[in-house]
Parts: structure tokens; C-alpha cells; sequence
């Protein structure tokens, strides 16, 4: 049974898959770049997460952050529905913060804080404030609107990160109004509140990095709404004891992003990206994708291989007067290959889900699906072709590899010897068919073609895409 699953293993990947991965490859990247793929992608994103809640349970309150989310009711009657918000109010709401919280609970803001025109002295005291503590605050580097602004914004942010105030990016990476689930910005907010000594520049180009937002978090995650009332703000903080603390807007219906669990306002989504960082979320890294990608389509190769034998034995087709045979062959028989192919990877997110849940460790499925569909339609054609199966591994490597390339390089070489002139006789076994030049250079044009794009090009291309996914 093991030489079994390891003959179908070699034969469906290590031998075919890295023979046509430059294929699968291209299929793969044009299709990253259509809306429907990143529609699709998001869409199986947000249901195994979704799943990974169902299966985890709620978050650990204690550990997490908590979201202080300034509502209509405050930003109209607090802030006098102002923007920029008024300096004074918001240094009485931070200085609540600061008196209500330990001193190592973190802060981070998702209000734009930098100098306004008309404030110059309610800046000064809202800055004095934040330098009381320093290392408690991490604020928003905003982009300048012109190179002068942009100048002005980080010679005030440098002169904060030297006194000990950090800097975190509050953009958000989205898709379609969907927030990504597995990526945030470098050093942003979420991120720069998991360490210290972050000073951003949002002026530089923003790099994604693996981020991943907490599932339980982004669904049922505290949140305080902020209406105004100091003193009830500060009893919440007194009874709840964060350890961190992420403060932004939550009025109108700007910086609203769409989740698998309903619209999630941009500081909802920053503390998600902070609890998982410190849930250590992780992603995993390519290679085991693709060995994961690999060891499915090998597990359904061998289901599929006895699935199609049994229903060869019972359905196929023995005379030409049995057309309802032939039909079944011909049409339902590569809709029930798909309905299993779907049912398979049903259970493999399902899978995945649980793994998510119980260790923090997120497989890209839609990867391995991406790679699933390319795979059906291609080598299996839809069901029609029977997927390979040897039942040992070194006969696989001799049906995909070996006999393949021995082909190819011996066609080069008889081309070669009729363009040169040194033969006009083609040898095919225990046969010699005469040749001319002009065809001689089609077929060895063609065979060498071949073995760089099946042989040479695949190899590369994995090894790139392995070489890139490890840290440099």
C-alpha cells in the first residue's frame, strides 16, 4: 500500500506536476491578476476563517486588545463633529486613557494627531501629554498631501521617536472593500503595536508582510463605543485592565471594510491584526503549500483511480446500441468527477479549518484549490482521461521523466544529423523513414521547445518560487 501512495505521489507530482508546475504556474498568475480569481480567493479566505471561529470558540479577552471606538453620538457632541478632532478634547480623552490603564498597556491611535493650523498650543500640551509615558503611545504616520507637508510630517514625527513615542502605518490592504486576511502593511498600527521601536514613513513604498488577522477577534473582539462620557470610559478601563488598547473612529460610514462576519470599521481591523500577532498566528510557508498541494492531489489521484475503475466495470459501454452508456461516459461522468473533486476539497478546507483553529497556522487554501482546478482541467481533462497511476515510484520516475527526456534528446539528435547531412533516414525501432531537411528541422525545433518547457523551465520555476518564499 505505501509503494501505492508513493508511486501515485511521484507520478501525479513530483514527476508530472514539476513537468507542467510552469504551466500550472501560468495559469495560476494570469488568473491572480482577474478580479474573479481575487473574488474567489477572498471568498475562500473569509470561509475558513469563518470555520476556524466555529471550531475555536471565542477569544481569550484578557490577552487581547481593547477597541475604544469613537461613535456618531461622541464625534458630533464631544468632538463638536470637527475635523481635524479639537487637540484639547482629545488630550482630555487620552489623558482618561493614560489614568485608567497600566503602565505597560500599549495604546495605539488610529487618529490622524500631527500639527494643524490654529492649535499650535493645544498641540503642544496634547504632545506633552504623550511624552509623560512614551512608550505607552503609538500613533498614526499619515502621508503628506505635497513633498512640503510630507517634510514638515517627518521632521515632527522624528522628533517624537527619538523621545520614545512610536509610529505605525494605518492604511489597510483590501480587495474589493474586503480587508486581506492574511497580509497588513510593515509597520502598521497592528504591527508596530506588537513591538516596540517602530517609526514609520509612510512615504516609502508599503510592503505587505504575513500578518494575519484573529479570526475570533475580528468576529466577537471587545469594542467600547466612545459617546462622550469620560467618566464612564474610565470605569470600563478600571474594571476591563487591557493590555492593549487600540483607540480610532467608528462615525460615518468612511473606513468601513466587509468581513466574514460583517462590516468591520478600520481600528476593528488593526486590533485584529494586533491579536494575531499576539495569538501568533502564523502563515505557512510556500513549500509546504505545495507539498500540501502535492499530498492532496496524490489522495485524490488514488480515489479517483478505483472510483474510475469501478465505474468502467459497471458502466462501460458494450455494444454501439447502448448509447445511455456512452452518454454517461461521455457527459456524467465528468460531472461526478467534479462533484467529487469539489467534496474533496470541501472536506480539505474543513481540514484546514480545524488545524487553523487549534494551532494558529493558516494554509492557503485557495492556492491549493487554484492549483486543484488547473489540474482537472488540464492532465485529467474534466474526468475523460484517467488519472495515471504506477505502483511504484520508480516506475513513475521512468513513465514522466526518464523515457520522456530520452525521447526528446534522442529526436534532437537524429534532426540534427539529417540537417547536418550526415543521414536522410529517420530510425523509429525496427523502422527507417526517409526525411527531409526542412522536417528534420521542424522536429528538432519542436522536441528541443519541448524539453525546455516541460523539463528545464518547470525545474527553474519551482526552484524560484522555493528561493523566494525562504527569508533574505
Amino acid at each position: 500500500m505505501l509503494r501505492q501512495i508513493a508511486g501515485t505521489f511521484f507520478s501525479e507530482n513530483v514527476t508530472r506536476t514539476v513537468r507542467t508546475s510552469l504551466l500550472s504556474t501560468a495559469v495560476m498568475l494570469l488568473l491572480s491578476s482577474t478580479g474573479t480569481w481575487k473574488y474567489m480567493a477572498s471568498t475562500i479566505d473569509a470561509y475558513e476563517m469563518g470555520r476556524a471561529v466555529a471550531w475555536a470558540g471565542t477569544a481569550e479577552i484578557d490577552t487581547l486588545p481593547l477597541v475604544i471606538a469613537i461613535d456618531d453620538t461622541g464625534y458630533e457632541q464631544f468632538f463638536n463633529a470637527r475635523s481635524p478632532v479639537d487637540r484639547d478634547k482629545l488630550r482630555a480623552l487620552l489623558a482618561t486613557i493614560a489614568a485608567h490603564t497600566r503602565p505597560a498597556t500599549r495604546v495605539a491611535i488610529d487618529i490622524d494627531l500631527s500639527p494643524v493650523p490654529g492649535q499650535a498650543a493645544q498641540q503642544y500640551a496634547l504632545e506633552q501629554l504623550l511624552l509623560q509615558s512614551s512608550g505607552k503611545w503609538i500613533l498614526p504616520a499619515v502621508r503628506g498631501g505635497d513633498p512640503r507637508l510630507a517634510a514638515k510630517l517627518a521632521t515632527w514625527r522624528t522628533g517624537l521617536c527619538a523621545r520614545g513615542i512610536d509610529f505605525g502605518l494605518p492604511y489597510i490592504p483590501n480587495e474589493f472593500g474586503y480587508p486581506k486576511m492574511t497580509h497588513q502593511y510593515a509597520n502598521s498600527l497592528g504591527d508596530a503595536s506588537a513591538r516596540r521601536g517602530t517609526c514609520a514613513d509612510p512615504e516609502l513604498p508599503m510592503v505587505q508582510k504575513a500578518l494575519p488577522l484573529q479570526p475570533a477577534y475580528l468576529k466577537s473582539g471587545m469594542v467600547v463605543p466612545f459617546s462622550g462620557d469620560l467618566a464612564l470610559l474610565a470605569s470600563l478601563l478600571d474594571t476591563i485592565n487591557p493590555p492593549f488598547v487600540v483607540l480610532g473612529g467608528a462615525w460615518g460610514q468612511t473606513d468601513i471594510f466587509a468581513t466574514p462576519f460583517g462590516d468591520r470599521y478600520g481600528v476593528q481591523i488593526h486590533a485584529a491584526a494586533l491579536a494575531g500577532a499576539i495569538q501568533h498566528e502564523h502563515l505557512a510557508p510556500v513549500w509546504v503549500e505545495i507539498l500540501s498541494s502535492w499530498a492532496f492531489m496524490s489522495t485524490m489521484s488514488i480515489l479517483m483511480f478505483y472510483l474510475l475503475q469501478a465505474l468502467v466495470r459497471h458502466t462501460e459501454t458494450r455494444a454501439d446500441s447502448m448509447p445511455g452508456h456512452a452518454f454517461f461516459t461521455l457527459r456524467l461522468r465528468p460531472l461526478l468527477v467534479i462533484g467529487v473533486v469539489c467534496g474533496m476539497l470541501y472536506l480539505l478546507m474543513e481540514s484546514l479549518a480545524i488545524w487553523h483553529a487549534t494551532t494558529g497556522f493558516w494554509m492557503n487554501t485557495a492556492r491549493i484549490a487554484g492549483y486543484t482546478i488547473v489540474c482537472l482541467l488540464v492532465p485529467w481533462n474534466l474526468g475523460r482521461v484517467d488519472p495515471a497511476h504506477f505502483k511504484t515510484w520508480k516506475s513513475a520516475v521512468r513513465g514522466h521523466v526518464t523515457a520522456t527526456l530520452r525521447k526528446e534528446v534522442r529526436s534532437a539528435r537524429q534532426s540534427l544529423r539529417i540537417v547536418l547531412g550526415r543521414s536522410t533516414l529517420w530510425i523509429d525501432g525496427d523502422k527507417a523513414i526517409a526525411m527531409s531537411r526542412r522536417r528534420a528541422l521542424f522536429e528538432g525545433s519542436c522536441a528541443l521547445i519541448s524539453l525546455s518547457m516541460q523539463s528545464v523551465l518547470p525545474v527553474v520555476s519551482l526552484g524560484y518560487i522555493l528561493y523566494k518564499s525562504l527569508p533574505h
